[in-house]
């Protein structure tokens, strides 16, 4: 009888781990399926090109890496994918991402941007998180939230962090009075554009 009931167990025991390594096996013909995009040149500008002319723009291509400065891609479907590409160019210093599919997470990839000094920045995967990555970059002079952004008091302290910031402009009022003032109190040399928000 006990002979009986450690067979079975084991049995179920091997029946389970056999699932599993199905599963995970299943998993992984899933995942190398789906190859990510080469981060090259090319890639990038192809990229860019399909995003500018399917809105009917004029793409030009970017020659050498190595002197792009940024770009515009407001209401363009960039999205966290895209921002990869960043890591090619050294010398990004200004960038337009308003009313994009950028979320938080593509947002962390532009640290390694640090020559970044002007943002313009918007979508509603936009959050406080990624006012903590702002704080990152150290150059960061001007920083404009459209009104897709989902942030709130929240990023306040990231802000006031942002030693080098010379602007912040919010398309919407995402604050609260207090949180204003605040803001105010600590950066009193920091310019503030509230687009006619009376605080």
């Amino acid at each position: 009888m006990i002979t009986q009931k450690i067979t079975i167990s084991i049995l179920l025991i091997g029946a389970i781990f056999a699932c599993e390594a199905k599963e995970n096996q299943e998993m992984k013909g899933k995942t190398s399926n789906q190859n990510p995009i080469e981060i090259t040149l090319e890639n990038a500008n192809a990229y860019f090109r399909k995003l500018t002319e399917k809105d009917g723009g004029k793409y030009d291509p970017i020659v050498n890496a190595d002197i792009w400065e940024g770009g515009r891609f407001e209401g363009t479907d960039f999205d966290d994918d895209a921002m990869r590409f960043f890591s090619l160019f050294k010398n990004i210093d200004s960038l337009s991402l308003s009313r994009t599919k950028v979320t938080d997470n593509g947002i962390k990839l532009l640290i390694q941007n640090q020559k970044l000094k002007d943002l313009d920045i918007g979508s509603k995967g936009i959050t406080n998180k990624s006012c903590e990555y702002f704080a990152q970059l150290e150059n960061l002079e001007y920083l404009h939230f459209s009104g897709e952004a989902s942030i709130n008091d929240g990023c306040i302290d990231s802000i006031i962090k942002m030693k080098k910031l010379k602007e912040l402009s919010l398309g919407i009022p995402f604050f609260t009075r207090p949180g204003i003032e605040r803001l105010r109190k600590a950066r009193p040399d920091l310019s503030l554009n509230l687009h006619d928000a009376e605080y």
